[in-house]
């Protein structure tokens, strides 16, 4: 099922495992150009693997 009023679309980067992990998250709404999108929010989270024993 496609919403014309929704698109989701992603990965934007390549996922890099290492030490320290952030999950990204960008939310646009489109304008009828690109230069009318506006950022709705922007959110990044730490994801904690657990303890590395360092």
């Amino acid at each position: 099922m496609q919403d014309r009023y929704l698109v989701l679309s992603g990965p934007t980067r390549a996922v890099v495992w290492s030490d320290h992990v952030s999950i990204e998250v960008k939310m646009t709404v489109k304008g009828r150009t690109e230069s009318e999108d506006k950022d709705l929010s922007f959110l990044v989270v730490p994801l904690l693997i657990g303890d590395t024993g360092a």
